[in-house]
């Protein structure tokens, strides 16, 4: 029989070895995967519940150009920029149990692997899987964190933004044009005049002007990104596949991942510099969520979304000790079982908006 205590200090052993289970199964998402490998989620040392960052346009300073006799004076006078980022850190709670006759059947250290394979593992996988759905789609999975348990989504940012979360911003990608898009992002309001909105591109059919489409959104990003491009797609999956239909010299195929840590077999597209990806499962453009947009239908030959991100302009960072283990403990209550947490408080921030694009319609022929 395998006890409680083996378990807890086989699951330390793994932390120790191979990184926490939020982080090594969120390398399976193509979202988390680049950031991570950019080093772009780390723990935050802030006082409070909320994630802040500057936000800048223009030059941080007035000036002009000196000329003349070289006696002009110098003007020193800085730019009274007051915006800035503010997001909330969301933390969500998700228990994990293994029942005390799946303990008994297990022998040693072997069996207890099998165990953390089957549940602890198993469960943030599937904690993955809900956070990716939200962050493309704006709804809920209900796999690991329900809908009655709304909180631990409806602040959290999602890329949609036909949703308007419950601090009052709305997701990062409206599909509306630059001057179109209205209200606010992380509570700096929409203004294209400062540069706060996103690109925006929306396909008639794709065999007219799909491609060409694309790479206009693709590019007007990639003019905001100093120097930088975006570097990852999201595509449902009729845009995906008519994407590969219209294949072109700078879009090629790719099965997986060049990390050998990330265990993907995602198939991607390389457009222009970004990788794009199927997210057949959680990139949904016929969910309620996207209503009011030309993303959402319930037809399967209209609507359509891709996405394009620059990850060097997004960051994820964290309050809790994700490192830790979480610890099982005997519970006797209603279930006979040993009982773990997993905590994550957390939430990513875009830098940079207007790098960043959204193109709709994919999915007409």
């Amino acid at each position: 029989m395998a006890s409680t205590d083996l378990l807890n200090t086989t699951l330390a052993e793994m932390y120790a070895q191979g990184g926490n289970l939020t982080l090594t199964t969120a390398t399976q998402k193509p979202f988390f995967r680049e950031l991570i490998a950019k080093k772009k989620v780390n723990k935050e040392s802030i006082g409070g519940t909320q994630f802040e960052r500057p936000f800048g346009y223009g030059s941080p300073a007035k000036g002009g150009v000196v000329s003349g006799n070289g006696m002009n004076t110098i003007p020193l006078v800085r730019n009274s920029i007051t915006k800035k980022y503010t997001v909330e850190s969301v933390r969500h709670f998700i228990p994990v149990t293994i029942p005390n006759l799946d303990l008994r059947r297990n022998e040693g250290k072997q069996g207890v692997v099998k165990l953390i394979k089957q549940y602890p593992m198993a469960t943030a996988t599937q904690y993955q899987e809900d956070v990716e759905f939200w962050l493309l789609t704006g709804a809920y999975h209900n796999t690991t964190v329900s809908v009655i348990d709304s909180p631990g989504f409806d602040n959290f940012p999602t890329l949609n933004g036909s949703v308007t979360l419950s601090s009052g911003s709305r997701g990062w990608f409206q599909g509306l044009t630059p001057a179109s898009q209205t209200g606010t992002v992380q509570s700096v309001g929409i203004d294209n005049t400062i540069n706060h909105v996103s690109q925006y591109g929306l396909i008639t059919s794709f065999a007219a002007d799909g491609m060409s489409t694309l790479r206009a959104a693709y590019n007007a990003a990639a003019q905001y990104g100093n120097g930088s491009v975006p570097d990852v797609g999201f595509a449902d999956a009729i845009t995906y596949q008519n994407m590969l239909t219209n294949i072109v010299d700078n879009v090629r195929i790719v099965n997986g991942s060049n990390d050998l840590t990330a265990k993907s077999n995602a198939y991607q597209l390389l457009f222009q510099g970004a990788k794009v990806y199927d997210c057949s499962v959680n990139l949904d453009p016929t969910n309620a969520a996207f209503t009011g947009s030309t993303a959402f239908s319930t037809s399967s030959i209209t609507g359509g979304i891709v996405y394009f991100i620059n990850s060097d302009f997004i960051e994820v960072p964290y309050l809790e000790e994700m490192e830790k283990a979480p610890e099982f403990r005997d519970m006797i209550a209603d279930q006979d079982v040993v009982v773990a947490k997993m905590v994550c408080d957390w939430a990513p921030i875009v830098l940079k908006l207007n790098a960043m694009a959204r193109v709709d319609g994919g999915r007409v022929p």
